[in-house]
């Protein structure tokens, strides 16, 4: 029981970290659905505004999506890393999103005292198919 309250309070931190220090997180209501041991899911709803024409959603919607679940994935392991920043991220788009809520699940494969790489398969709630993979690469400050 316990474990399990200490889990909640934590992907509340991370939330209110990503919320707090991503201000396109907080614009695009960017939410944190899961986030604990080096993986994380975060929720991009749907909304027009981020679409381009013909009703894709734009590139950059998805980078910031990306980046933000990585970003909870570093933080999961290093709550005190909020000083993280992003050092190379790199994407590719596999189909198109249209009119979609997307969902970017993240994992750190490696982490040390000044690194952490990791990768964000984005994918659809309505289907399995996979719509970009992003990798991403961080600088830790120093602890």
């Amino acid at each position: 029981m316990v474990k399990k309250v200490l889990e909640y309070i934590m992907e509340k931190k991370i939330r209110e970290i990503i919320l707090n220090y991503i201000p396109q997180a907080k614009l695009m209501n960017i939410d944190v659905l899961f986030s604990k041991n080096g993986e994380s899911r975060l929720l991009l709803p749907h909304d027009s505004q981020w679409t381009r024409e013909g009703g894709s959603l734009s590139g950059p919607s998805l980078f910031a999506l990306a980046d933000a679940a990585l970003y909870a994935s570093i933080l999961s392991l290093k709550i005190d890393q909020i000083g993280a920043l992003t050092t190379q991220m790199s994407i590719q788009f596999l189909r198109r999103p249209i009119d979609l809520d997307l969902v970017g699940c993240s994992k750190i494969h490696t982490i040390s005292k000044r690194n952490a790489f990791g990768e964000v398969q984005i994918r659809s709630l309505k289907d399995d198919g996979l719509i970009a993979v992003a990798t991403g690469s961080y600088s830790l400050k120093p602890s």
